[in-house]
């Protein structure tokens, strides 16, 4: 009697344990349902798109799960909704690099070297998406891998606030997939207690290394500063003034005439500025004279050799 009511008591134990993992896994999936895209047409564009690592073979056989991901990753780059491709995964030992071996299928497929990013500590899921914004500042990306592997993803991002949505490729059909979803349920209970419990970080954090480089600052010129020609007689300016002038006219210059050769141009308002008088009239001249030829030499660069410039200018 007492044995049966034993065996009772650890099946209803069972059966709990099972439910609540099984009510954790539709949790999860139905937390991140909205962020997951199947057809490469809807994805939104964004500027990177993190390719999850894997095996790329196993005994010896080519890896299905591999090799949809790498595929959905062209396709998304082809059809302009990606611009850089961060490969993430495992780099244990040698012989097992899984961001090169992405890297390598990827150039073979004609993608440019600058246009990929590797990070070879992602070890898990977990340091794979925290990375991508922590370490290669990318705050707003796509995540490239299967739909098992997209939840348990974007739940951790969400986690960490991090702004993400995930392409859901193709999955071979089986009882490997069979294996790999009874793993996954597990996985998630292990992301919830990493998350929620144990507070678990990236294995390897540093410092910043952006995949998307930020686009210069335009310095914006008053109209005091870029007028070379101000109301004010140049004789009375100072000479550093007068240089800041010539500086900011070269720079807007810079923006309009892409072969402007600039350092070249300071240098010779360098030698005006050390071989010439400084307040007389004949300075004034050369001045004027000096911003004409800036305009002659924009257009005239691309016609003559810069040694044949250089005679004209050093004759003045």
């Amino acid at each position: 009697m007492k044995l049966l009511n034993l065996l009772r008591i650890s099946a209803v134990i069972c059966i709990l344990f099972v439910s609540s993992l099984l009510l954790l896994d539709r949790w999860v999936s139905a937390r991140t349902s909205d962020r997951i895209y199947h057809d490469i047409s809807a994805v939104p564009k964004h500027s990177v798109g993190l390719v999850l690592g894997t095996s790329k073979y196993i005994a010896k056989t080519l890896n299905p799960y591999y090799e949809y991901r790498i595929t959905a990753a062209l396709d998304l780059y082809k059809q302009g909704k990606i611009d850089y491709f961060l490969l993430s995964g495992d780099n244990a030992h040698r012989s097992y690099n899984e961001p090169w071996t992405m890297k390598r299928d990827l150039l073979k497929a004609g993608v440019p070297d600058d246009k990929i990013a590797l990070d070879y500590a992602g070890f898990r899921t977990l340091d794979s998406v925290v990375r991508a914004k922590e370490v290669f500042d990318a705050d707003n990306f796509t995540i490239i891998t299967q739909q098992f592997h997209c939840e348990r993803a974007l739940f951790i991002a969400d986690s960490y606030k991090i702004k993400a949505i995930c392409l859901a490729v193709h999955e071979p059909n089986g009882t490997a997939q069979l294996k790999i979803r009874i793993r996954e349920v597990l996985a998630r209970v292990k992301a919830m207690s990493d998350l929620f419990i144990l507070n678990v970080q990236p294995k390897f954090l540093g410092p910043k290394v952006p995949i998307v480089k930020p686009e210069p600052p335009v310095e914006k010129v008053s109209a005091a500063t870029s007028s070379i020609t101000s109301a004010a007689p140049l004789a009375h300016q100072p000479v550093a003034v007068l240089l800041a002038q010539y500086q900011a006219k070269i720079k807007c210059l810079i923006k309009e005439q892409s072969q402007l050769n600039a350092g070249f141009l300071l240098f010779l308002f360098r030698v005006h500025c050390r071989h010439k008088p400084m307040f007389n009239r004949f300075y004034m001249l050369q001045c004027i004279r000096f911003n004409l030829l800036i305009k002659l030499y924009t257009f005239t660069y691309c016609l003559l050799p810069s040694h044949s410039l250089y005679a004209i200018f050093t004759r003045l």
